[in-house]
């Protein structure tokens, strides 16, 4: 499962952590994804206790793709000056998210 995967990839979880699978589509309405995932404990937990953890390895985003894609700087700097002569750097996280996935 899932949670399977996770826990053995270095995911932890406080007591009584499971994933929970919902319809929330009543009213069958045409919709791509019928099913809602959500989490839930099965006891209560103290105030501020932590519930999950996930590892750094497995979170992907747009500093570490930079980072990532280092050896191929001389081109990513083309597209980097390419966004900035479209007034677009905010969007740059985006197009490093993109490149990597």
């Amino acid at each position: 499962t899932f949670q399977d995967w996770a826990l053995s990839s270095g995911v932890q979880t406080c007591e009584g952590w499971e994933l929970t699978l919902t319809n929330d589509n009543p009213q069958n309405y045409q919709v791509e994804y019928e099913n809602d995932i959500s989490v839930q404990t099965t006891q209560d937990l103290a105030e501020q206790s932590p519930v999950l953890f996930v590892p750094s390895h497995m979170i992907i985003s747009s500093f570490a793709a930079r980072d990532e894609f280092q050896p191929y700087r001389s081109y990513l700097e083309r597209a980097e000056k390419m966004l900035a002569s479209l007034n677009a750097l905010d969007q740059l996280p985006h197009f490093y998210l993109t490149l990597k996935v």
